[in-house]
């Protein structure tokens, strides 16, 4: 292997690199925080719905935008939406 292509990584590399989870889905909704925060999946039922949570967990300081974006895929699939 060259100095050029040492210790770089291809995209068969990238896909196979499992990318960890911060919710985890339950037949009733999502866990959050290690399961210390959950929202039903009654009240994720529209776009509508799935933003105003969206917005609701910005406000909390352990939220990054990689829960944001899981939730909003996780929560968009389960109520049968299209992804936006």
């Amino acid at each position: 292997m060259d100095q050029a292509t040492q210790g770089s990584i291809s995209l068969i590399d990238l896909s196979e690199v499992e990318v960890p989870e911060h919710i985890q889905e339950t037949p009733d909704g999502f866990m959050l925080n290690q399961g210390r925060y959950f929202i039903e999946k009654d009240r994720c039922r529209s776009y509508y719905e799935i933003l105003s949570w969206a917005l609701q967990l910005t406000e909390k300081t352990w939220v990054g935008r990689e829960v944001i974006r899981e939730f909003i895929e996780k929560a968009s699939a389960a109520a049968g939406l299209e992804r936006p």
